[in-house]
Parts: C-alpha cells; structure tokens; sequence
C-alpha cells in the first residue's frame, strides 16, 4: 500500500512560529520588484518534510488507536515515508486491516492506494481504483509488484533480485565500486555476495 506522497505531505500545517523558516524567494521578471511568499504546509522535497509527515502519521495512530488497534499497530511499525508493507495471519484479519488503515488516512485526508495481496480474495475486497493492478494477481504467471525498490513476487510470496552483467568495457577500481553500488538491497539480503565484492575491492586497494 502507498500514500500519495505530496498529497499526505500537503495535509500537515506547519507551526505558525516555523513559517518564517520556509520562505521562497521570487521575481516574475528582472525588472520587478523582488516578492517574499511564505510556506504554510509540509512541502515535499526539503530535508524535514519526511520526518515531519511520518511524525504527523505516528500521532495519527496514537490518536485512533482505541477505534484502530490493527491499523494503528500497523501504521506505527510497517510505514516507511508514505509505503506500508504489512500483512495478517488470515484473509479476514488481512481484509480487517486494510479497512482500518484506510478509515484511520481518512481522518488525516490522506488518500492509500496502491493495494495489493497475495491472496485473490483479500484483493476482490478492495475498491479496483485503489489496488496496484486492476485486476486480480496472476497466480500462475508470477506477477511481481515493486515495494521499497525490492520486487515481490507474488506467487511465491517472497522478495526477488535482478542483477545484469557489467556494461564497462574497461576494468578499474572505479567501474567495480560503481558495479558495486549499484546493487540495491536495503534487507541486507544479498550481503553474503556483497561482501565478496568488497573484500576484492580491499585487495585491489592494497595491491
């Protein structure tokens, strides 16, 4: 599930005493006068604005979480930036919970979409417009649905890497740390490889 990011950003009033802070500069044309206009809402794009939305999220569950328990225990601990990755112990717990975190965004005007399951029938519970894909999972052809920059095979329930052969033409320390970095796994899954390729860059350096 994910919120829309600048939509759940616009919501958060910021502090009248903070407002000072976010002013923008602007001048229609070198001949005019040079304008002053103040932020008075979380923007999306500077340094605090991610902190400032999860925070207003997290007192959001606090606030609710008599009326949403599941939700609110889900909010506080599955939500990263404006993507949640949640899941239930059936489909009726799983259907329970999407429903409480959609009524608990609502009290925020924060819109989730984006919805997707593994089980067909915790999807057909949800409104076509709110899902990932408009339609049910294809269970025998392995549909895949990107969540945190990993792919989640929906299938096999489980997360799936890709990786594609290194396009330099010219082998050097640099083209390998660049190779390197370019694999992306925030779970730490593919460290056992990794670490491989770190440990030949330690060689390299010392050789």
């Amino acid at each position: 599930m994910s919120a829309d990011v600048k939509q759940m950003y616009l919501q958060v009033h910021m502090h009248p005493g903070d407002r000072k802070m976010l002013k923008l500069f602007w001048r229609p044309k070198p001949t005019k006068p040079l304008r002053v206009y103040q932020l008075t809402r979380v923007t999306f794009g500077l340094a605090p604005s991610s902190y400032q939305a999860k925070k207003v999220m997290q007192v959001l569950a606090d606030t609710y979480q008599n009326e949403f328990p599941t939700g609110s225990k889900a909010l506080k601990r599955d939500l990263y930036v404006d993507d949640c990755m949640t899941g239930a112990n059936s489909k009726e717990e799983a259907i329970k919970l999407q429903q409480e975190l959609t009524e608990l965004a609502e009290k925020a005007n924060v819109s989730l979409r984006k919805w997707t399951s593994s089980d067909p029938t915790v999807l057909a519970a949800i409104p076509e417009h709110a899902r990932e894909m408009m339609r049910e999972l294809d269970m025998d052809n392995g549909d895949t649905v990107k969540a945190l920059g990993l792919v989640w095979s929906s299938t096999e329930d489980c997360f799936r890497m890709s990786a594609q052969q290194p396009k330099a033409q010219k082998v050097t320390k640099r083209t390998i740390l660049s190779e390197i970095a370019r694999i992306f796994h925030p779970l730490g899954f593919l460290s056992p490889v990794t670490v491989r390729a770190k440990l030949l860059m330690q060689r390299l350096w010392k050789a």
